[in-house]
Parts: C-alpha cells; structure tokens; sequence
C-alpha cells in the first residue's frame, strides 16, 4: 500500500502546520514543510531505498538551513532560551547524520517510513513547543526590522 503524504505529521496542508502570527516564521515553515513533502513523496513513489536517501540528504540540507536561519534570528535579537533552542537542533541534526548512514548502508523501505514519521513527528513537536516561544518573543515592534533583514 502507498503511504499517503497527508498521513504523515507535518506532511499536511500548510494550515496543519502550527502559526504564530509571524509572517517571516510561517514562510520558513511553510517552506520547510515543503521540503518534508518532497521527503515524502519520494517515500509514496517507491523508488527505493537510495533515492529516499537522495531525497533525505535534500531534506537535511534544507532542514540545516533553517536552522541556520533560526540561530541567526535568535542571535541576533537576543533571544534568552537560544542555546536550549539551538541544543535541540544540533541533537536532531547528529540524529539525522546516523539515520541518513543507516538510510544508504543498511535500511529497507519500512525502515525509511519510520525514519520520515519520526521527522514529521520531531518537527510538530519543536514547531508548537519552542518556535512558538520565539515567534511569541520575536512578534514584538523592535524586532521587525531584525526579522526583515534576515
């Protein structure tokens, strides 16, 4: 049976996806989302295990990036929780790094389905615990400037 990308967390609609009233926030997240779908979809098409990997590494690519872009934000407008924040990214990350080794040397395809839910499930999790602690500091008029140049 094929898996069904809207089964999936995070995988949805955008509007699954949780918002905080900070546009620079949901765009990054809508985004992110997308990259997600992709992951998925290449999970639904069945191609195997290696272009799963593909489409994984592709997803972590872009996963680190807006991570990037969070600890910039934070960063830079002093956000006080940001290195318990930024901890939670890089423990996701060195995960990410074992799972994408054991993707392409010893997964099967039921394997790379629990690896894509697990992301799903991590990303709602960090999305409605602490990016809406930073989408609540950030959505205040001294940091709109900030959040405009990032």
């Amino acid at each position: 049976m094929t898996p069904s990308i809207d089964r999936y967390p995070f995988g949805s609609e955008p509007k699954h996806v949780p918002t905080f009233g900070v546009a620079a926030i949901e765009a990054e997240h809508r985004e992110l989302q997308s990259h997600y779908r992709a992951l998925l979809r290449a999970l639904r098409e069945g191609e195997g295990v290696t272009a799963f990997g593909l489409s994984f590494y592709s997803f972590l690519v872009h996963l680190r990036r807006h991570f990037h872009w969070e600890e910039d934000i934070m960063e830079r407008t002093g956000f006080p929780d940001r290195t318990a924040h930024k901890s939670e990214h890089d423990k996701l990350m060195n995960d990410a790094g074992d799972f994408l080794s054991s993707v392409l040397n010893r997964f099967e395809k039921d394997d790379c389905s629990a690896v894509a839910k697990y992301f799903g499930y991590w990303l709602m999790v960090h999305v409605e615990r602490h990016d809406k602690e930073l989408a609540f500091f950030l959505d205040a008029p001294e940091h709109e400037p900030l959040l405009a140049a990032g």
